[in-house]
């Protein structure tokens, strides 16, 4: 069932990419830190992703949530997994090379996993698991006290739903022990992986966006053949079999209520960023952090606050300084895994990204670039769609200015006007210090009514990793 692993590296991808699926309490996660080598992963109700070098190629695992301890089965339960996939999905435009499905050895699998297995292929295609599917089960260390059978010949002996699954995933299937400290144990399981991997990849490629809306607009088409009868739109093949377009699905997904509303904050350090999220949520959610050096950010990865206001739940997402564009500099890598992370907090995209500056400090040249350095990786139009710019010192504003804001701006040139033009002159004053409650709440609702405004303008699509380019790295 198995080879033998082999040092040759002319197989082995440039960078092999996994996700990992199944229940927390099968050690999903930790079967990602015996992957990396690294504890990098714990219970999460978001995707998270990292990676680690081997034999001088990258390894990208991506420790998908667990969702199958809530109803699977149930309209918004369906809906969250196949919004958090298709954000996994399209944040890497090359696709996955496998599915590791983890499950826990002494756990019988009982009428809950069989069900959320039916329930994985009807989501992410019939046949996914016979070309990208690996069984990797857990809790070796019981496992090797119990049998002296190798995992190979431990399956042969099986029956029932336990052998029916080994035999969808093409008899793939790898031993974990993420508690052992022998490193020679570490080692093979994890090479004897990565060769299972590799002959996968050499078969059937990658599990891409491609696959992921095939198999969602044949679903959706079922569902909606039951629900509406022959009213959903269809395409037609050319063996006369009506196929619904994955575009409904998308368009689906991609459309948000407007009780939802999610915003990411972005701008320059200093510039009132977290305090005008605090302002949003009217509430200290978010903590200023003071980076240590340009080597060693304060903080280097996105928070997330929420808040109920005008009949929305609101999201608000203050994320690292830059963008980390400029901690890593030209490392297209690392910007474009900061930025997946981003768009990753939120499971159904963003309404809006608020640039937020303030009144006062010159908007630089430097920063100039780093918008345009944005533009490669979340496209040219994401602040001429989705951008609006939050002045911050309203109050200082109001005090030495007798200008309206709108001739304010009008009146402005350079850098700034450039900004304000590529969000298409929408702009809003904040005073993140204000006392009054009735001034905090006329600058929220100006600027919820403004998000609302975009939505419209959108049709009400989101941003998110559908949207995201993913920068690709030579």
């Amino acid at each position: 069932m198995f080879q033998a692993y082999s040092r040759n590296l002319f197989q082995f991808p440039k960078k092999m990419c996994l996700i990992i699926i199944g229940k927390n309490e099968h050690e999903k996660s930790e079967s990602g830190n015996s992957i990396l080598y690294k504890n990098t992963f714990t219970a999460s109700c978001y995707p998270k992703i990292d990676t680690c070098s081997y034999w001088s190629r990258e390894v990208q695992v991506l420790d998908f949530p667990d969702i199958f301890n809530e109803t699977l089965h149930t309209e918004d339960g369906t809906e969250k997994f196949r919004a958090l996939m298709q954000n996994v999905v399209y944040a890497n435009l090359e696709g996955y090379h496998a599915f590791l499905i983890v499950l826990k050895f002494g756990n019988h699998l009982a009428g809950s996993e069989t069900s959320y297995i039916e329930f994985l292929k009807n989501n992410l295609g019939e046949y996914f698991l016979r070309k990208y599917g690996i069984i990797l089960m857990t809790n070796g260390g019981d496992f090797s006290l119990q049998h002296k059978l190798s995992i190979d010949e431990y399956c042969e002996k099986q029956s029932g739903a336990f052998k029916q699954l080994v035999t969808e995933c093409n008899n793939r299937i790898v031993l974990f022990d993420n508690y052992t400290t022998d490193k020679i144990q570490r080692r093979r399981q994890r090479e004897r992986l990565f060769q299972i991997v590799v002959n996968l990849g050499s078969e059937n490629g990658r599990y891409t966006k491609t696959h992921f809306e095939e198999a969602q607009g044949l679903n959706t088409h079922n569902e909606s053949k039951q629900a509406v009868g022959n009213d959903t739109a269809v395409n037609k093949k050319s063996d006369n079999k009506e196929v619904a377009s994955p575009r409904i699905l998308l368009d689906k997904q991609q459309k948000l209520a407007i009780t939802e509303i999610n915003i990411m904050l972005m701008g320059p350090f200093k510039s009132g960023k977290s305090l005008t999220g605090n302002s949003i949520l009217n509430k200290d959610a978010f903590r200023t952090y003071i980076p240590i050096s340009h080597s060693n950010p304060g903080r280097t990865s996105p928070v997330l606050g929420e808040c109920k206001f005008m009949g929305c739940h609101i999201q608000v997402v203050d994320c690292l300084e830059g963008y980390g564009i400029d901690w890593y500099g030209s490392r297209a890598d690392l910007i474009s895994r900061s930025l997946t992370d981003i768009l990753l907090t939120v499971k159904n995209g963003y309404n809006a990204f608020l640039y937020v500056i303030k009144l006062g400090s010159r908007l630089s040249r430097e920063e100039i670039k780093i918008v345009e350095a944005l533009k490669q990786f979340l496209g040219e139009r994401f602040l001429k769609d989705y951008g609006i710019i939050v002045m911050t010192n309203g109050d200082v504003f109001r005090r030495q200015s007798s200008l309206s804001l709108k001739t304010f701006c009008e009146e402005q040139t350079g850098p700034f006007k450039e900004l304000l033009e590529e969000c298409n002159n929408r702009i809003v004053l904040f005073e993140n210090l204000t006392t009054d409650e009735k001034i905090n709440h006329d600058q929220r609702k100006t600027l919820i009514n403004m998000v609302k405004g975009l939505q419209n303008q959108n049709a009400r699509y989101t941003f998110s990793n559908m949207n995201f380019r993913h920068f690709q790295v030579d």
